[in-house]
């Protein structure tokens, strides 16, 4: 989660917020801004530590959904400070993910920018990751389970990922909706990042699709861009926010992928080819809440 003067930067995985984050970090970086990380620890409950970096921001973090309020004095921007957030898992990393819900009091007024990308790349791009064989694998919570279905598992295939993410890794599963009703891991954790109460996603039934409450749901002063346009976006959302000098933002429009590190995927490798006409059907069923809000990837 990155905190700037006028906006606050919530961080989606595997989204583009990558390039995102570099990008604010450079302009920040060529003004000579002081970067100010808020540590949120995860072994003392509450505790903080804070530490000015001199030297830039030198990596990518976030806060992490940990739904503790940090002290307003650990969170106030001065001129010519960025905060970012981050928090320290049990197991030592950091995480540079924070929710709308993590974003502290005191910028809560602020507008929120975030990046969504199309729901069937984006389980190309978390398959072809493969981050399930380089340490952080997250079906281990549910290691017997996921070896009798997959006993050749970490070897998924690109269908057996899709089906396996849906099963075993939503947080929060839907679970007053029917079996065949279930909302897909994209739009269950789209909602998490971006809803004012993400509690209310284990509360969510046919009325409250059916009625689209996830709409007013959303934090009032979201700003979405989208990672199959992010350049042009980005730099028209700087553009237009104030601020930022054309001649600090000019680069943006040119500016090359940035890829987070361990990303294998080349260019060529596009979603389409992925999917089994039935496959499609039963994501686009999963992601319809995700596809009603931007209907340009319900194709």
């Amino acid at each position: 989660m990155i905190i700037t003067d006028r906006f606050v930067f919530v961080h989606m995985p595997k989204t583009g917020g990558t390039f995102v984050s570099s990008v604010l970090r450079k302009i920040h970086e060529a003004r000579g801004d002081q970067v100010v990380r808020v540590n949120l620890d995860a072994h003392t409950p509450g505790s903080l530590a804070r530490h000015s970096v001199k030297s830039r921001v030198r990596g990518l973090i976030g806060l992490h959904n940990t739904r503790r309020t940090a002290p307003p004095s650990e969170t106030a921007l001065q001129p010519d400070q960025v905060i970012m957030l981050f928090h320290r898992k049990s197991n030592g990393d950091l995480n540079q993910h924070g929710l709308v819900a993590d974003i502290p009091a005191a910028h809560r007024h602020k507008l929120v920018l975030g990046v969504v990308r199309n729901p069937y790349d984006r389980y190309v791009s978390q398959y072809e990751y493969k981050w399930w064989t380089k340490g952080t694998d997250l079906f281990a919570r549910h290691d017997d389970a996921v070896k009798r279905q997959y006993p050749h598992f970490p070897d998924l295939s690109f269908q057996e990922f899709v089906i396996a993410s849906n099963h075993f890794l939503i947080e929060t599963p839907t679970h007053r909706l029917p079996f065949d009703q279930q909302l897909g891991r994209q739009s269950i954790q789209f909602l998490n990042y971006f809803l004012s109460d993400p509690s209310v996603i284990g509360r969510i039934d046919e009325a409250y699709l059916a009625e689209a409450r996830y709409r007013a749901g959303l934090v009032d002063n979201l700003h979405m861009l989208f990672t199959d346009n992010l350049n042009r976006g980005l730099y028209d959302f700087l553009r237009d926010i104030g601020g930022y000098a054309e001649s600090e933002i000019a680069f943006i429009l040119d500016q090359g992928k940035i890829l987070p590190r361990g990303s294998t995927r080349k260019d060529e490798q596009r979603w389409e080819s992925y999917y089994t006409p039935q496959l499609k059907a039963w994501v686009r069923h999963r992601e319809r809440v995700l596809l009603a809000l931007y209907p340009h990837w319900d194709v």
